[in-house]
């Protein structure tokens, strides 16, 4: 893809010209279907360590908040024990007049999914490490629950496969931290062969 890329510019004499050419290009490789953000339900959001599922998951609960008011939204750290976690997610809460909660097991979990069943929204923060068995924990409690994958625009090739073989079925992939990624071709060879549903993308700010 990279090497058609750079061969589709050399036909062009503006920088405009070549950027609509690229889009064309990597909208006819890269088509796919489009996932809305969550609008009711309760959503998880999982990826590997450092990718942004925290910010993530708060710019999905802002979506909420301005759709339905921060009455209609809650979120759930789920065993993160990181340093700084925690806070980090009440801050966040904070800015945007939003209830969050703490779950350290999945029974304290159901607890808390029970108290906040009449909210529109339960959007559940997961750790990087141990994805899969978190996923599981969770699935196991909620079974309905949607899980959304979220992958910094610069993941390895390794990070994606784990991704792809975590056996889930991810309802949407939310890409992030675009404004700091000079390499996405693993990403771009990953949307290339799989049909994951594309839900957003943000910078790392």
């Amino acid at each position: 893809l990279r090497a058609l890329m750079l061969d589709t510019l050399k036909d062009h004499a503006t920088p405009a010209q070549a950027l609509q050419a690229l889009e064309e290009q990597l909208t006819h490789s890269l088509s796919r279907p489009a996932a809305a953000l969550p609008d009711k339900g309760v959503h998880l959001v999982a990826g590997p360590s450092g990718a942004g599922k925290t910010l993530m998951t708060a710019r999905m609960a802002r979506h909420v908040e301005q759709l339905h008011g921060a009455h209609q939204v809650a979120l759930i750290s789920y065993q993160d024990v990181r340093a700084g976690a925690w806070s980090q997610i009440q801050m966040l809460s904070s800015q945007l007049g939003i209830d969050c909660y703490r779950a350290g097991d999945a029974a304290t979990l159901a607890l808390l999914l029970n108290e906040l069943n009449t909210r529109r929204v339960v959007l559940i923060d997961t750790p990087g490490v141990q994805m899969k068995e978190r996923v599981a924990e969770v699935l196991s409690v909620q079974p309905d629950c949607q899980c959304h994958a979220v992958v910094p625009a610069d993941a390895s090739s390794a990070t994606l496969h784990k991704l792809a073989g975590a056996n889930t079925a991810w309802h949407s992939l939310l890409i992030s931290k675009v404004d700091e990624c000079s390499q996405p071709w693993p990403l771009l060879n990953f949307l290339s062969n799989n049909s994951m549903a594309l839900a957003g993308a943000s910078d790392g700010v």
